[in-house]
């Protein structure tokens, strides 16, 4: 793993801008008076099938799941939702790990990876949209080229094939159909000509759907078609299967067909999503991401830009449909953002109190020292006055008794002078000590020992506080919450999607064929006879 710095947000956002103008003259392609087709971005919202409905059920519960220890597993969450992500694409890609979390969830997909297309609403709607468009516009426009059309398909690369076959089976040449992968940028073209050149497939697969009059007409691209690639003479619609957490990604895809050259003058995006799941929430998430980033661009905007990934922490709420579990988890959240307060403002008072109980201790043990230094100041003081005494006994050859010899030993006078120095040494370094923990509590703004006192008294009661409102928030607000979440997913309900695949499908390649004005002929046809109606009708009245 090599672990690189990475800029995920700037707090001046404005100093920002002005260091951007400043060395780069950037432009939109618009502004900037380059011709572009107009883009038309379009999100499509599916409904889950009953495969997918029973599978996100078990998923949504995968967040109840408890680690080895028993406790509630913080990493429940994210495996449901990247999961999730899978199962939007298809039921087939869903696979189970290994780790606790999987273990009451044995079974959850019993088909395991067939029918990859055929159990999935999204990719169905993609290779059903491309194949009727393409037969539609050569019945409509016979002998005219037909338009590019691209599908984004970063997860399940390993089920591209079917994808192709499914499309050749609704009646599209094989030859009209591509995938560009990792494959193809290592293998030689298939043309000899290209071939001597050294041209890779990759690079004969860009040249042939470039061209107007190209036998292909539609890729199925991996990752390795979101940069570095130009898709974009006659391309008219891209479709992108799964939503990247990085917004930048997003915009990158989009330049594949959105660019000057593009001799369409309408083209479309389409963002394929599966209702009321992750992919709706992610959508709407980069939606705001991708504003943020282009404000770096812009003269306005807040002084604060952040352009990081989309944690998937701020989503995995958000997803849950079950009112009673939303409730829970979400109070669960809230509640852990309390005891995080209180937690802080716990751990201010604790600090505090340490420095203080520090600063007690210290001015013990000087006073200790100061009475200990006394003690030596005094004996040595003794000591001297015996000595001199001692020192005139001798003077006048006086019998001294045995116990005024202790006093011509200079080892004592040396150990009271080795005694008095060191402790002189330690009650320094303890001043020193006393000295640093008081400008720790300036530090904190904190003057005296008494405002010290007082600080770590408010602290503790704000933690008791929030301790409180945690348990509270536990008993009081879990019925209301319940009730709210019932009410959105009752709201969510009647604004279900109404259609079946096939009328989306229907719906959808008859809003691209009018885009891209296959279509106009027939819509002046109907214009003008609803006018020769109308003018019928006011003449005969």
């Amino acid at each position: 793993i090599k672990q690189r710095q990475v800029v995920r947000n700037f707090k001046n956002g404005h100093a920002f801008q002005s260091l951007i103008r400043e060395y780069f003259d950037f432009k939109q392609g618009d502004d900037n008076g380059v011709e572009r087709p107009k883009l038309k971005m379009k999100a499509v919202i599916l409904p889950l099938s009953e495969e997918q409905a029973k599978m996100r059920n078990r998923l949504e519960e995968m967040y109840d799941a408890k680690g080895a220890d028993g406790k509630p597993s913080g990493a429940a969450p994210l495996v449901s939702i990247g999961v999730q992500q899978m199962m939007n694409i298809s039921p087939a890609l869903v696979k189970e790990g290994n780790s606790d979390v999987w273990k009451n969830f044995k079974g959850l997909n019993e088909l395991g990876d067939s029918d990859f297309v055929e159990r999935s609403p999204k990719i169905k709607f993609v290779a059903n949209s491309i194949a009727e468009l393409y037969k539609k516009h050569q019945d409509l426009k016979p002998g005219e080229p037909v338009p590019g059309q691209i599908i984004f398909m970063p997860k399940g690369v390993d089920y591209i094939q079917k994808v192709k076959q499914y499309l050749v089976n609704s009646g599209i040449p094989s030859e009209a159909i591509e995938i560009m992968d990792t494959k193809t940028k290592t293998s030689p073209a298939k043309d000899p000509a290209k071939k001597a050149k050294g041209l890779s497939r990759f690079t004969e697969i860009t040249q042939d759907f470039n061209g107007i009059n190209g036998k292909c007409k539609i890729i199925l691209g991996t990752d390795v078609i979101k940069e570095g690639v130009s898709l974009n003479k006659y391309t008219g619609i891209a479709y992108n299967t799964s939503i990247d957490w990085n917004p930048t990604t997003e915009v990158q895809k989009r330049g594949r067909h959105h660019r000057p050259g593009n001799q369409l003058k309408n083209i479309m995006w389409v963002d394929t999503l599966m209702e009321d799941s992750i992919d709706s929430k992610l959508y709407q998430k980069q939606g705001e991401k991708i504003s943020r980033i282009n404000d770096i661009f812009k003269n306005t905007g807040s002084s604060a830009i952040d352009v990081s990934d989309i944690n998937p922490d701020e989503l995995k709420y958000e997803i849950i449909k079950d009112p009673e579990r939303k409730a829970k988890l979400v109070l669960q959240e809230e509640s852990g953002k309390i005891r995080a307060k209180a937690k802080e403002a716990q751990s201010k008072a604790f600090a505090v109190q340490e420095i203080l109980d520090d600063i007690e201790e210290v001015e013990k043990d000087l006073d200790s020292k100061n009475e200990d230094l006394k003690d030596y100041l005094i004996e040595a003081e003794n000591y001297q006055e015996y000595r001199k005494d001692y020192n005139k006994y001798i003077e006048s050859d006086k019998d001294i008794s045995w116990s005024w010899q202790r006093y011509s030993n200079d080892e004592i006078l040396d150990e009271q002078k080795r005694n008095i120095d060191k402790t002189k040494k330690e009650m320094s370094a303890l001043k020193v000590k006393l000295d640093i923990r008081m400008k720790q509590l300036e530090r904190k703004s904190l003057s005296s020992i008494e405002s010290a006192k007082k600080f770590v008294e408010k602290s503790q009661k704000q933690a008791d506080k929030f301790h409180e409102e945690s348990r509270e928030l536990q008993t009081t607000k879990k019925d209301e919450y319940i009730a709210k979440f019932r009410k959105e997913l009752a709201e969510k309900e009647a604004q279900r999607v109404k259609y079946s695949l096939d009328e989306i499908v229907t719906n959808h390649v008859n809003e691209v064929l009018d885009m891209l004005g296959v279509r106009e002929m027939k819509k002046s046809w109907n214009s003008l006879n609803r006018s020769r109606i109308t003018i019928y009708n006011f003449l005969k009245s």
